[in-house]
């Protein structure tokens, strides 16, 4: 709905989330994947692998769980990143049984044909898998909670990302983005955000997002430099070419969201563009470097990859393939080159920030990778699941599983903990 003034009355941003048991100079930042309730099963896992994982740093014992900050998903890994951030702890009990083991297409069938929803979306003319996914979400999956349960509260701070179709890059459900469009974020339901970064994209499973871009927005000082880089600032461009679309609210009244890996399949993008790339000049500064005075000395990313090599039956005939054959696969998350592009970016990123700071910061990065499972049979099987939105009983666990085992048994981790000094 629109903002009641220039900003949101209760702006859900990083500074104002509380760091009990977390310190500011180990920042810890977890991206989920997207592949479906896959990514979301093995998302789950290495949130179990971190909270298994007690580092000592600041003369004091915690969780690599506790110690983490940020949460950043596309797709399938929404759904992970969004629960825990609303309910913490509680996801260790019910996230299997309410999410992961729940047959989401069964149901999402019946509320297609359900009396109450089939008439409220025709007489509304809403009527898309988008929407019924939208309300199904928001309203029993995570409980009618708004972004504004989500203010003054501890970290991780939660970004969940989709894809604006129309300028093709990534768009975080973040306080920045929505004070954009004059939209308040606080008010955005959360079941909406991940229906948003769920979606795979085809016409029926794109979310509008009205924009009520206001008179007292004022044009960013970065914009108009970096819209005429073009050449030799290209990322520059592309994000100052979208920002400029949406302060049209005129000529862009509605800005059109789908599956978020379908921009970044990994959830990487944005801590790239935001908090490991600032952009000179732009407000994608980086504000994360220091917090409240404190200098980051260790940044730790996680990268949850549920990605694999495309499939090739997709090629097996002249026809090219339609959306039905491609929703349950990868392809409908990005693609793994584009995923794997990001996170070599990302990786010489954490190399730069050692060698900038004369080793006074240092950058980890650990990827959980389902096709780094040393039993071959195991990771035949697990990478044969389709992604599909239920998963059977036995999937859930061991994919669960595979994603704490591949976290506890990265070289990464091993390599960081010997810094961290797990034990006091």
């Amino acid at each position: 709905r629109p903002g009641t003034a220039c900003r949101d009355p209760r702006p859900y941003t990083y500074e104002q989330l509380s760091g009990e048991r977390n310190s500011d100079s180990l920042m810890v930042v977890v991206a989920m994947a997207g592949a479906g309730t896959l990514a979301a099963a093995l998302a789950y896992g290495v949130l179990r692998g971190l909270q298994s994982t007690t580092v000592f740093w600041e003369h004091e014992t915690r969780t690599l769980l506790q110690e983490t900050d940020v949460l950043s998903a596309v797709s399938g890994g929404a759904f992970t990143a969004a629960y825990y951030a609303l309910f913490r702890d509680r996801i260790f009990r019910d996230f299997d049984d309410r999410l992961l083991a729940f047959d989401l297409e069964y149901t999402l069938a019946w509320h297609w044909i359900y009396p109450g929803y089939l008439w409220e979306m025709m007489r509304s003319g809403r009527w898309s898998r988008a929407t019924v996914e939208a309300r199904f979400y928001a309203r029993i999956l995570f409980e009618g909670r708004t972004f504004a349960d989500l203010t003054n509260g501890r970290k991780p701070f939660l970004l969940l990302n989709a894809t604006d179709v129309t300028q093709g890059g990534w768009f975080g459900f973040n306080q920045a983005s929505f004070d954009g469009l004059g939209s308040e974020l606080s008010s955005y339901p959360i079941g909406r955000a991940v229906a948003a970064s769920s979606g795979f994209p085809a016409p029926n499973a794109v979310v509008p997002l009205a924009n009520f871009t206001p008179p007292c927005k004022q044009r960013p000082a970065w914009l108009d430099p970096a819209l005429e880089r073009r050449r030799d600032g290209r990322r520059e461009f592309q994000m100052a070419r979208a920002a400029e679309a949406r302060m049209d609210a005129k000529h862009h009244p509605f800005v059109h969201l789908a599956d978020g890996g379908a921009a970044d399949p990994l959830g990487l993008q944005p801590i790239v563009d935001s908090f490991l790339a600032p952009l000179a000049g732009t407000e994608y500064a980086d504000t994360i470097r220091t917090v409240e005075g404190t200098p980051i000395t260790h940044l730790v990313v996680v990268v949850v990859n549920a990605q694999d090599e495309p499939r090739r039956n997709i090629d097996d005939g002249q026809s090219p393939p339609v959306c039905f054959r491609l929703y349950g696969t990868r392809e409908d998350a990005g693609g793994p080159l584009a995923g794997a592009t990001t996170l070599a970016h990302l990786r010489l990123l954490a190399e730069g920030l050692r060698e900038s700071s004369q080793g006074q910061e240092d950058g980890h990065v650990i990827e959980v990778n389902l096709a780094d499972l040393a039993d071959r049979s195991r990771r035949d099987r697990l990478l044969a699941v389709s992604t599909r939105e239920h998963l059977t009983e036995q999937d859930m666990h061991d994919l669960t599983a595979a994603g704490r085992d591949l976290f506890m048994a990265s070289p990464d981790l091993a390599a960081l903990l010997r810094i961290l000094e797990p034990r006091p």
